[in-house]
């Protein structure tokens, strides 16, 4: 078996396309707040979400897995304001609440929630 351990931190040689050093991530990254008033559970999934891709700096990957946990932060805030139900009808009511605009809810809704199920469920693009 191969040792895959590197000398900490070794930057990913990919993230050059964006930062040249790790403190770059965090001018990138300085919009994406958390909203006040968030509910626990949704603040502690993008709080996460965030990091995830702060430190794809380090490992390419994480900002993918940062965007999908992005999605299930974004769920539990629906969830927190609607109450239980299904992530179709919480995009479609924060759109007709104008929380979502009709772009957002609609890539929201057509690439969101089949990343977010993936997930969530295992589906994959093929099992549907």
């Amino acid at each position: 078996m191969t040792d895959i351990r590197l000398p900490w931190p070794t930057p990913d040689s990919r993230a050059q396309l964006w930062a040249s050093q790790f403190e770059d991530m965090h001018e990138i990254l300085k919009d994406l707040t958390v909203p006040e008033g968030l509910q626990q559970e949704a603040e502690s999934v993008l709080t996460t979400a965030i990091e995830l891709i702060r430190f794809s700096f380090y490992r390419h990957e994480f900002s993918a897995v940062g965007a999908a946990v992005s999605l299930i932060a974004i769920e539990a805030a629906l969830r927190d304001r609607y109450g239980r139900g299904r992530l179709v009808d919480y995009i479609q009511r924060a759109r007709d609440d104008g929380l979502l605009t009709a772009e957002e809810a609609d890539l929201l809704d057509t690439a969101g929630r089949p990343i977010r199920n993936q997930f969530a469920h295992g589906e994959s693009p093929t099992s549907r």
